[in-house]
């Protein structure tokens, strides 16, 4: 005689297994998961950190080198607090030039017409981007991207 599971005991027994291990199932999956769930409300976002970069566009330079540093940025900044230092700089030829991106921004510096020299040296936050100078002469230059950023390289021989 055959027996069939009427409601009462045994289907709840039934329902109470088959209910405790998809719980069962539920819990070891959860633990293969990561345990971030992303960032919480009035926490800091995490912030990742890379090795900073250097492009150059020339050769790891062997003579003379000054720098120049890009200033400004910060939480709230204002696009005109940034800013080339020094504004101007006297080099003698041959001397590279590097400019160190701390600003928290991209910046893109270029040659103004009619310069001795044609360049355009984007540098990203946190990097640097370095020119070598080799003719005299007096060299403007600007950020592309925030043009109120203007700055001068005398170079004499």
């Amino acid at each position: 005689m055959r027996e069939t599971l009427r409601p009462g005991r045994g289907a709840t027994a039934f329902a109470v297994i088959l209910s405790t291990l998809a719980l069962a199932a539920m819990l070891i999956l959860a633990g293969c998961g990561t345990t971030s769930t992303g960032p919480t409300l009035g926490a800091e976002s995490p912030t990742a950190t890379t090795a900073p970069t250097t492009a150059a566009t020339t050769p790891t330079p062997s003579g003379p080198q000054a720098q120049v540093s890009i200033t400004g940025g910060g939480i709230g900044y204002n696009v005109t607090n940034f800013a080339f230092s020094p504004k101007q700089l006297s080099v003698k030829a041959g001397t590279t030039v590097v400019w160190s991106n701390d600003s928290g921004t991209t910046h893109n510096i270029t040659s103004d017409a009619g310069d001795p020299a044609t360049f355009t040296l984007p540098v990203d936050d946190g990097n640097t981007v370095s020119f070598t100078f080799t003719k005299p002469g007096t060299y403007p230059y600007h950020c592309s991207i925030h043009p109120t950023m203007k700055a001068t390289i005398v170079v004499t021989s």
